[in-house]
């Protein structure tokens, strides 16, 4: 390999590995401002007395319409990042494959493989616990979405007084 691949090579994987930080950074970021909007759009409608009140419909139905694109965006940014790990993990097995392996030992690690570390003064080996294996934090968080979403589904409802199955709400 000459020399400029090589430069060439740590560029782009230098740039991979910040557009996947930014990725996830993003993604958090913009989860932390939800979860905010979206309780301070709650505590408005508990706020509310008025079971009938229109305004309880308004709010739930911004609400709705903010758990969607929050939903939305937040699984367009996962699959970014996911877009980047990839993408850096290629350039790491293609160019850097004899010299580092974090981010294709990363895979093997969240895949539920045991990996192996080879430190001089402390050999290591790891491996992700089942339960952090199934419950992936987008998992979690399209949970959360779906969480608030469903309450103000039946906040909507019950405010519209709406007669399910002989039931009113």
């Amino acid at each position: 390999m000459k020399n400029t691949e090589l430069e060439i090579a740590k560029v782009g994987y230098s740039c991979a590995i910040n557009l996947w930080t930014l990725a996830v950074q993003e993604v958090w970021a913009r989860f932390i401002a939800m979860v905010t909007g979206n309780s301070i759009i709650f505590i408005a409608i508990t706020s509310i007395n008025d079971d009938n009140s229109i305004l309880k419909i308004i709010l739930s139905i911004i609400g709705i319409l903010m758990c969607i694109a929050w939903f939305v965006l937040t699984k367009r940014t996962v699959e970014l990042a996911d877009y980047y790990i990839i993408s850096t993990r290629e350039i790491e097995e293609k160019y850097f494959k004899k010299y580092f392996k974090t981010v294709t030992r990363g895979k093997k690690f969240t895949d539920g493989e045991l990996v192996h570390f080879n430190n001089l003064n402390d050999p290591n080996k790891k491996q992700l616990s089942l339960i952090t294996r199934k419950c992936h934090s987008r998992c979690i968080a399209y949970f959360i979405i779906f969480l608030f979403f469903l309450s103000y589904i039946f906040i909507s409802v019950a405010s519209l007084k709406l007669k399910i199955c002989g039931f009113q709400f």
